[in-house]
């Protein structure tokens, strides 16, 4: 057990017995190997812009499937209600997660 004890607590839950032991030690900062620093500027026009300059464009996801999902509920607005079709093509005008 490293450290100076600060506290003992002893439970009793039925027929088991518990110990929880609260110690108190120092601990040194963690030091990062690295020994250059670099900064995230994110903004509204670029996704983020590094402070060496690099720029990283945004994935645009959302767009690519909001255009499938608008796609999908067109063709499912046409087909006749309570239809087998219209229950088989529901699953697809759905938002996949990336």
């Amino acid at each position: 057990m490293e450290g100076d004890p600060c506290s003992v607590t002893v439970s009793r839950d039925g027929e088991k017995w518990s110990v929880s032991i609260q110690t108190e030690r120092e601990v040194e900062n963690p030091v990062h190997p690295s020994s250059s620093m670099i900064g995230i500027y994110l903004g509204v026009v670029r996704f983020a812009t590094l402070s060496n300059g690099t720029v990283v464009e945004p994935s645009n996801v959302l767009k690519r499937q909001q255009a499938r999902l608008k796609r999908y509920q067109r063709m499912i607005a046409r087909r006749v209600k309570l239809s087998q079709q219209l229950e088989e093509g529901e699953g697809s005008a759905q938002l996949d997660s990336p």
